[in-house]
Parts: C-alpha cells; structure tokens; sequence
C-alpha cells in the first residue's frame, strides 16, 4: 500500500510538472494547420491533460491522502461562482438581445470552467509538491521561452524555418516596424512580454538575494531576460517588467532590510535607465512609448490613439446589458484591449465584480505569505505575487482573460501557492 501511495504521488507530480511545461511551451503551428486549429487543437490539449490530472486525484484520493473537507478556501469557491455566473450571463443575454445562444458561444465559455479545474488541481498540488519542483520547473522553462524568442530573432542556421513548424509562421520584421512579430513560444508580442517580465522580475530577485560567486550568473541571466523583451517589440512587457522590479524591490526591503539589496538594486535600475538611449533609438516603438510616458500626451500615438478610441466604442456595449452582459459570442469580434472591459460588456456588473473579488483576494492573501514565508517558501511566493499583480495590471491593455496559455499559466502558479502549506490530507505529505 505504502509503495502504491508513493507511485500515485509521483504520477501526480509528474503530470502536473509536465502539464506546467505544455502551457509554457504549448506548440501554435500555424504554418501546418493554420491560425485558428492551431490555437483551438492544443487549447483542447490542455483541457485533456488537467482532466487527465483531475482523474488521478479522483480516483485515487485515498493514495493522495486527500480529505476534501479541508477544500474551504475562499478563491476557489469564488472562480466557481464566476464560472457558473459566465454560463448564466450568456443565457440571460439570449432573451433581452433577442440574439439565440449558438452552440460555439458555449464551447468559448468552456475556458472559465478550464481555469476553475486548473486552479482547483493547483491548489491541491501545493501539499504534493515541493517547492524547489516549481521553481526549478519556472526558472529553466522561463529561460527556454525567452531562448526561443531570441533565436527567432537571430535567426541562426535559418532556425526560424524550423520554429515556423512548431509555433508561428508569421516572419520576422524588424525592431523599427509597427507590429514586430518576435516572441518565443507565447503566441503574441504582448503575451510572451508579460510572461517575460515576470521571469526577468524573479531572475532580479535571485540577483539581490545571492552570494557573489552566483551574481555574476543571475546578473547575466537579468540582462538575458530584458534583452528579450527588447527583441519582441513588446512595450507592455518593458513596463511591466519595471513593475515587477518595483514590486521586488519592496518585498525585499520588506523583509530584509539589507545594504546589500539596496546597492544591487540602485545598480540594475541605473543600468535599464542608460540603456533606455539605445532602445529609443533603435526602436520606434519604444521611442514612442518614451515620449508619450514623457510629455504626458498620448495624442500623437498611433497605438495609443487606437486603443483610446476603441474603448470608447466599446463602452456604448456595456450599456446594452450593463447588469449582466450581452454574453462571450454577441462581443466575439469587438477587441477593447482590456480584459476587464471585456469582461464588463461580456458579464456585466455582477460578473466583473466578482471575477475582481478573486483577482483581489489572490494578491491580498499572496502578499501576506509572502511577508511571512520562510526562506524555503519564499521563492514560489515572490513568482507567484508577481504572476498575480503583472497579469492583472496588464489586463488593463490587453484581453489576456482570453489567453488559455496565460490565464492557465496564472492558475498553476497562484492556486499552487495558496495551496502551498495547506494540510489537505488526512496525514502531513512529507
């Protein structure tokens, strides 16, 4: 018994870790079965594999030890309201537009049940699971990701031809155009330049807290990370990168108020500041970020302008149904770039404000264990903290709410940390 216990437990492990890699790597080949199968193919990949991993733990919670009484938390109970409120929203919608409910509309909305399954499994691996499991897992595949990135851009021996058969098959275009297409495994600029600051955030935290004999390591690896956000064009990822460092920096003065952390990181910032020259000018686009941060004006802004207009245009949708949503299909084509937004003209006010609770209540609890975590923990807490702020304030320009490989990507990460510590079972996992 103690032998198949042990088993289960290690199939568990393994298939969480390797479910965790998938979203990380999670192949887009659109040169093989175009932009649509290729996305919806491994989407449906996904959703195999954490209900793979949710059967193991059903059949098998004696083995895991599980006892499902300790499932009180208030995060989970939160995301299934919402859940269940998205399917509701797209009914109601229904009658008070007059717009009948096609079969795809539900199949879309199939991803709020996904993430509930997906924090669900996660929140239960924090008692499975070691800590250095995830963060060795996050810190070598985050480095892969940026790796892919940057060999898209080289593009050394003519790689790009043999990436374009396993991510996308858009071409490269240089750091000077509009819409640069340069980013690893993630499938848009914006996408993989938030999932970048987040592991450019953690690799700077790695730096403050190491002995010399690791510094010069983690100080090559910091530079790596920012010098692939640079390549992929993605400005979103620069400013929330310098979120991220911003966020760490507090923590570790926080917790540790050290000469050491403030030298190192007076240092990295008067480092990106001296660099900010050559991106301005090697970049149009981050020069154009520069100057509108800058002057405060964002008139003369391509971009900006575009987005400023269309949420404008898509507030008048929000007043169709402003209680609960005109629904995920009747929005389909109208992109606001904020998932918020998006979630306002989709659930309305009942569904945003409690998909906001659990946003909220994940930072709020997150930060608290952060502050008291040991050194152990504390890791898996900082990835964790930075996942849950960087991907909420880059929701405000982006409609990452969509984004199966991101919002799959936050969901391992915080459900497993608020799960991390938590006694679910009916003997202390060792």
């Amino acid at each position: 018994m103690a032998s198949r216990n042990v088993s289960v437990r290690n199939l568990f492990k393994f298939m969480y870790v390797f479910f965790l890699c998938f979203i990380l790597f999670k192949p887009t080949p659109t040169n093989l079965l175009g932009d649509f199968l290729a996305v919806k193919l491994f989407d449906a990949i996904a959703l195999i594999i954490i209900l793979i991993i949710l059967l193991i733990i059903l059949i098998n919670s004696s083995a895991l030890q599980i006892s499902y009484k300790s499932f009180n938390n208030k995060s989970i109970i939160i995301l299934l309201i919402f859940a269940y409120l998205s399917l509701l929203s797209q009914f109601i919608a229904s009658i008070v537009i007059g717009q009948p409910t096609v079969l795809n509309d539900l199949f879309e909305l199939y991803r709020y049940i996904y993430y509930f399954l997906v924090f669900f499994v996660s929140y239960i691996s924090g008692s499975l699971i070691k800590p250095a499991i995830i963060q060795k897992t996050f810190l070598i595949g985050g480095g892969g990701v940026v790796l892919i990135a940057i060999l898209q851009y080289f593009n050394p021996l003519n790689i790009q031809v043999a990436l374009s058969y396993i991510y996308t098959e858009e071409k490269l275009r240089g750091l000077g155009a509009n819409n640069p297409r340069v980013f690893g495994s993630m499938y848009n600029a914006n996408w993989f330049g938030l999932f970048a600051a987040i592991w450019t955030s953690y690799i700077f935290f790695l730096l403050q807290k190491s002995d010399i004999s690791k510094r010069i390591l983690w100080l090559v690896l910091l530079s790596y990370g920012i010098f692939g956000i640079y390549v992929s064009g993605s400005r979103t990822g620069f400013v929330l990168m310098v979120l991220g460092l911003i966020v760490t920096i507090l923590l570790s003065l926080c917790k540790s108020f050290k000469i050491k952390n403030i030298i190192i990181s007076f240092l990295v910032v008067f480092g990106i500041y001296n660099f900010i020259p050559f991106i301005r000018e090697k970049s149009n686009r981050f020069n154009e970020l520069f100057i509108a941060f800058g002057t405060g004006r964002f008139e003369g802004v391509s971009s900006f302008e575009g987005r400023i207009s269309t949420l404008k245009n898509s507030l008048e949708y929000a007043s169709i149904n402003p209680l609960t949503g005109i629904g995920y299909g009747n929005f389909y084509n109208l992109l606001p770039h904020n998932s918020f937004l998006l979630l306002l003209i989709q659930f309305g006010i009942i569904g945003l404000t409690v998909i906001s609770m659990y946003f909220a209540y994940n930072i709020f609890i997150i930060t608290r264990k952060a502050l008291k975590s040991s050194i152990s923990n504390e890791n898996v807490y900082l990835i964790a903290l930075l996942t849950a702020i960087i991907l909420n304030v880059g929701m405000l320009s982006g409609e990452y709410v969509n984004s199966i490989q991101l919002m799959s990507f936050y969901m391992l990460i915080v459900g497993y940390a608020l799960g991390l510590n938590i006694n679910f079972t009916k003997e202390q996992v060792q």
